[in-house]
This record gives C-alpha cells, sequence and structure tokens, in this order.
C-alpha cells in the first residue's frame, strides 16, 4: 500500500487493488477500440480511447484519507457527459457491500486535464454530497450511528492533572509548528461548525 502526505497536510493511503482496476480499466477500452479500428480497417487516430474515467471509493478518519476501491465510469466522448443513472447504481450497490465507503474523488488517464473534465468532476462532486447529506440525517431509528449527548460530572482532580501536564510541555515558537497549530486549529473549528448547521438542519426538519 503506498502512501503520501500533501501540502494540505492531509495524508493519503492507496491500495494496490486501486491501481491494478485503473491499469485494467485503461488496457481492456484501449484493446477494444484497436479492435474495432481494425476491423473496420480505419486506422486509430491519435488520442482516441486514451483516457478514461471512474470513481475511486475509501474511508477518511481524520486528516488520512484511505483509497480502497474504484468502479468504472461510463462516458460519452461525443457529449463529453457521465452515464449519471449509471453512476448512482454503482454508488448504491458499493454502498451495500461497503457501507463504510464514500466516493472521495475520481480518476482518468491521460496526459493533461481536458477542459469537459469540469462535466465530470462535477458529477463526481453531485454524488460525493449525496452520500454525505445521507449520513448527516441517519438516526438511531434508521440503524446508522449516531452521537449521543450526555452529562459528565465535573472531575476537579483530573483537570489539575491535565492542567500540570500542559504546563510540562515545552515552548515552541516556530513557523511551521504555527502554520501547523493554524490548519488543525481550523480544521477543528469547522468540524464544529459543520456539526453545528447539521444538528440546526436535522431540528429545523423535525419541525417541518
Amino acid at each position: 500500500m503506498a502512501s503520501s502526505s500533501s501540502g494540505s497536510g492531509l495524508t493519503f493511503k492507496l491500495h494496490p487493488l486501486v491501481i491494478v482496476n485503473i491499469s485494467d480499466h485503461h488496457t481492456r477500452v484501449r484493446a477494444q477500440i484497436q479492435h474495432s479500428a481494425s476491423a473496420s480497417a480505419a486506422p486509430l487516430a491519435e488520442g482516441v480511447g486514451g483516457r478514461v474515467f471512474g470513481c475511486v471509493i475509501g474511508v477518511q478518519r481524520g486528516r488520512t484519507v484511505e483509497i480502497f476501491n474504484s468502479f468504472e465510469l461510463l462516458y460519452d466522448p461525443l457529449t463529453h457527459s457521465l452515464d449519471r443513472s449509471f453512476l448512482e447504481k454503482k454508488q448504491e450497490l458499493y454502498k451495500k457491500v461497503f457501507p463504510n465507503f464514500y466516493i472521495l474523488g475520481w480518476y482518468s488517464t491521460g496526459s493533461e486535464a481536458q477542459e469537459s473534465d469540469l462535466q465530470i468532476h462535477k458529477a463526481t462532486v453531485e454524488a460525493e454530497r449525496i452520500s454525505v447529506d445521507h449520513v448527516a440525517h441517519l438516526k438511531p431509528s434508521d440503524g446508522g450511528s449516531a452521537a449521543t449527548q450526555c452529562d459528565i460530572p465535573l472531575d476537579n482532580s483530573f483537570l489539575r492533572q491535565v492542567s500540570s501536564l500542559l504546563r510540562r510541555l515545552p515552548a515552541m515558537e516556530s513557523e511551521k509548528f504555527q502554520d501547523d497549530f493554524l490548519m488543525e486549529y481550523n480544521d477543528t473549528l469547522l468540524v464544529a461548525y459543520l456539526a453545528m448547521l447539521t444538528n440546526c438542519s436535522s431540528v429545523e426538519l423535525a419541525f417541518c
């Protein structure tokens, strides 16, 4: 399994199965087009059949993104569009087999990005948004997991231990530390805001 970090602070882990799937997808489609061209005695134009598209699925735990699998997408080179019904069907099937996996992004083969890729990106982002929206509306009665709120008694002894431990930590003053700290701080605030917005939306929908 390959692992790498990005400038955003995220760590990506890529399982070999994804590479095998993409390689097989590209090789198979390329061979089919070459066979069709040879059967019709027409030369294969440069760049034709050189790109295939698909989605990558997996999980994100904190700042670690782990890509486990992928599936193909049906792309029409004439209209530069995806078969949305096929995408939704594949997404639904994978959710039944891997309920904890979500669409993390999309892939394509080729030397450079093209203007038509924007339509592919919009379609996959919409599919990912639907997945996240579904999770945000899960309730315990739906068989999903939900956070429960409970009152924890105040433990002054434990708080004093935490305060003592924090005072022992060395003071760090560096530009890199400040950048990393601000990134983590902003991410924490973002998660808190998203949780608050989700909670408010759920309450609003309950009274609709």
